[in-house]
């Protein structure tokens, strides 16, 4: 099968009016309105892989997106870190390849978008990939990738034994937890640290409760990172820390953990000191809601993504000043062969400027995106 890039002049015109595009991702199966839209072939071949699927969205999307790790990974482990950290490969396969997967994996068909700009910045977001450690683990397919990266053991019998201990409920809150709020999430070495020391309280049958276990020893291991440098400490060392700090947690000792000290595996941890209140969580799962993940890519500033405005462009939202009216109005920006009078008075303004249309005349008080 062939993977594409998508070229990069097709991703900033498609970022760039997205308010006008999005829509089409809920209403057109496959991707045949991509290609319309250019005058050029806005994909191109980047590498021929043996054919393979994704795992079948069935009700659960988090085992779905468990075993995708597993395949894509798989299926990709022979392009480097900087292919993967190439927003045109992630874009080529999410509009090109799998964009028919993906419109069943948000179940884009069965949704009704009702806010253009929460609909768009989700799409951005999905099909995308907005760059830097967190673009890693945003957009769709590339999160299956680096999840399978940094948890895929080579050394190791059960190659993904790492993946199968953080296992597949509540999937995509466990990697925005793991991997999206922590800056050592890139190591494979501390990754698996962190899940050995997740495993070492399953198997003694330990409930642990995100909010009061998990999530404050990472928040732990990110202030520990700015004394000493983690990536310098084997995966035993991370589990050292990690099953101490549960367990000080535990016993009511967090107050007393100073960073940098040294830290003491305490084999005879007692690990019946928590309560049945505290065990409501089971096992290691994260039971963060869902909409966790919904809600952080809904708040991304599409302004942040793409850049600011400085002129009225097609594909911008444009606030405006009647001076007759002495009203402020909002206007969206269409494409060129769409435009009214209005639109193609205010095009090419700037904020500060005064266009003039047969409806009076317009201040331009803001422009985005």
């Amino acid at each position: 099968m062939k993977l594409y890039f998508m070229k990069q002049s097709a991703i900033d015109y498609m970022k760039a009016n997205m308010r006008t595009l999005y829509t089409n991702y809920y209403r057109y199966n496959t991707n045949e309105w991509i290609y319309d839209l250019f005058p050029y072939d806005p994909f191109e071949v980047f590498i021929d892989v043996p054919d393979f699927r994704l795992a079948p969205i069935g009700e659960s999307t988090g085992e779905a997106d468990f075993e995708n790790c597993k395949r894509l990974y798989t299926n990709l482990r022979k392009i480097s870190e900087s292919q993967a950290s190439d927003e045109r490969l992630w874009a080529g396969l999410c509009n090109a390849t799998f964009y028919s997967y993906l419109r069943m994996r948000w179940k884009l068909a069965q949704a009704r978008p009702i806010d253009p700009g929460k609909d768009s910045q989700k799409i951005i977001t999905r099909y995308f990939y907005l760059g830097g450690r967190s673009g890693k683990f945003r957009n769709t397919l590339s999160r299956y990738w680096w999840v399978g990266y940094v948890t895929y053991d080579p050394e190791s019998a059960n190659h993904w034994k790492n993946l199968e201990i953080i296992g597949a409920e509540d999937f995509l809150s466990k990697v925005n937890e793991l991997f999206y709020n922590n800056l050592f999430c890139a190591n494979p070495a501390i990754i698996r640290g962190i899940c050995n020391g997740l495993q070492f309280y399953r198997e003694k049958k330990q409930k642990l409760i995100v909010k009061e276990h998990i999530r404050p020893t990472l928040q732990y291991l990110n202030a520990l990172g700015g004394g000493i440098l983690l990536d310098g400490l084997s995966d035993d060392d991370i589990s050292k820390i990690v099953i101490e700090y549960i367990g000080r947690i535990i016993r009511g000792e967090k107050e007393d953990l100073v960073i940098g000290q040294d830290l003491e595996l305490d084999e005879d941890i007692d690990v019946e000191e928590i309560t049945e209140t505290e065990a409501e969580v089971v096992d290691v799962d994260y039971q963060q809601e869902q909409e966790d993940i919904e809600s952080e890519s809904s708040a991304i500033d599409v302004d942040d993504v793409l850049g600011k405005p400085d002129i009225v462009k097609a594909g911008c939202i444009v606030e405006v000043l009647s001076i007759r009216k002495n009203q402020i109005q909002t206007y969206p920006m269409p494409e060129a062969e769409d435009m009214k009078t209005i639109h193609k008075s205010l095009l090419g303004k700037k904020v500060g400027e005064i266009a003039e249309s047969t409806g009076g005349e317009y201040k331009i008080l803001r422009i985005s995106w």
